[in-house]
């Protein structure tokens, strides 16, 4: 059995570590905001504000994923440990003046979030540090098609954070029957889609029993399974996969929440708006607003709007195309914006008047759709659901992700849509704006390295 005692107790040393910041923290800006009255020192405030920070911290930071630092670079956790204490602060701005009925918390929320940073990216650090110096590469095996096996080869080599490299590939395990062999000397497998149901189960013994990590590339089959409900014919265990799509209750909820959240977010980004509005005005000539048809809910089209960040008519010449790396087309302010999403405020007014939802899967062309249609058959599940400013998708792919990749995120959205999942992942799109990788356009050319030498059939030789 793999010994997952050293990463628990990873986890266990952060969360001690943060409890003891905040109680620390909370003793500064007690003692540096004693002018303002807050306190006066007495202690059940004092346990109430603890409680509170707690609470908020607590919350943001597993939104946020703060409790693993394994296989991450360093930047990653400074942005997200920034990102969730501005929401903690907010967030428990909001609380302690509701609570206490008083407007004097500014000053107090500041010193605390101030200290707490210093703290906190202090002993992400060391913890990160320590297990950067002792981790050890994680040799792979991978089970799948040549263009499986060349995609995690790419991803691995652009990574190396993550602490992967490949040693082993396979097509199936019918052509490879020392795979056994192999698994033992390597410590993750990751299995494909072409797989059969007896390969995929073989797998997942032989690495259950021997402690190996186990990744699966889903397919469409794998996502409906995934969140099967057990039923029964007498004592015959039966799983029904979920459908794609919203319950009567589910979209009721969901268009309150995007009434109500839109309407916020129409004036707290107003400012943001003008200010984006006159950065494409005077950087290049033509239009402020960018309309375009997109694909919505049971595949009825609607005009979506953005703030323009190509040149006027880009697509005269060439047609409708995606948006690739380094595109001559894209104007200076257009990078800006594209980079921290600024371009997808506009379609607030689409939310407010029905079109799409805050959470959703990405509306996309009709030309587009039509061509994904053809290439995915479960691609129109995806328009069981209005779509959405953010989603799966937009939080853990990117603009460059391929379509089938991108379904898979969107079907597993719907599966596990609800009020819960929706504010989730609105918290998590905001580390996302931050990120500049997450809007990379399509690569121009892929690495087409010769795989071959890592063939298990090529090394046995």
């Amino acid at each position: 059995m793999k010994n997952n005692r050293p990463l628990l107790m990873g986890k266990f040393s952060l969360v001690i570590g943060d409890v003891v910041a905040i109680l620390v923290s909370c003793c500064i800006a007690d003692i540096f905001s004693a002018k303002t009255d807050v306190f006066r020192f007495e202690l059940i405030p004092y346990i109430q504000t603890v409680f509170i920070l707690l609470a908020c911290v607590g919350i943001s930071f597993n939104i946020n994923d703060l409790y693993t630092v394994l296989y991450k670079r360093f930047a990653e956790i400074l942005l997200a440990l920034l990102v969730s204490l501005m929401q903690s602060a907010v967030a428990a701005y909001v609380f302690l003046v509701i609570t206490t009925n008083r407007a004097t918390w500014g000053g107090y929320i500041a010193l605390f979030t101030a200290s707490v940073f210093c703290i906190m990216l202090f002993l992400r650090y060391v913890v990160w540090a320590f297990w950067k110096k002792h981790q050890n590469k994680r040799n792979a095996f991978v089970i799948g098609t040549d263009d499986e096996c060349l995609r995690v080869y790419n991803k691995i080599a652009r990574y190396p954070h993550l602490g992967i490299e490949l040693k082993y590939i396979a097509e199936n395990l019918v052509e490879t029957h020392e795979w056994r062999q192999v698994a033992l000397q390597s410590d993750i497998i990751f299995a494909g889609t072409q797989l059969n149901v007896s390969e995929k189960e073989q797998i997942l013994l032989f690495a259950n029993t021997h402690g190996k990590e186990l990744r699966f590339i889903p397919s469409i089959y794998d996502v409906a399974c995934n969140q099967s409900l057990l039923t029964r014919i007498d004592d015959i265990p039966l799983l029904r996969p979920k459908d794609f799509f919203l319950t009567a209750e589910k979209r009721v909820l969901k268009r309150g929440l995007d009434i109500l959240l839109s309407f916020i977010a129409a004036i707290f980004f107003l400012p943001l708006m003008t200010l984006s509005a006159v950065l494409v005005k005077t950087t290049s000539k033509g239009d402020i607003l960018y309309s375009q048809v997109r694909v919505g809910k049971n595949e009825k089209t609607f005009k979506v709007y953005k703030f323009r960040t190509m040149t006027m008519d880009a697509e005269k010449c060439s047609g409708p195309v995606m948006a690739h790396e380094n595109d001559p087309r894209i104007t200076s302010a257009g990078k800006f914006l594209r980079m921290t999403r600024l371009d997808e405020l506009p379609q607030i007014w689409n939310v407010l008047v029905g079109d799409m939802s805050l959470v959703g899967p990405r509306p996309e062309r009709p030309v587009f759709v039509k061509e994904f249609n053809k290439m995915l058959p479960a691609y129109h599940y995806r328009h069981n659901v209005k779509p959405g400013i953010t989603g799966f998708a937009q939080i853990f792919g990117k603009y460059n992700t391929t379509a089938s990749d991108k379904l898979v995120y969107d079907l597993m959205y719907i599966q596990n849509c609800g009020l819960k999942q929706d504010l989730v992942l609105i918290l998590q799109t905001i580390r996302i704006l931050f990120t500049k990788s997450s809007t990379e356009g399509y690569s121009v050319s892929e690495d087409e390295t010769d795989l071959n030498r890592y063939r298990v059939g090529n090394i046995s030789q």
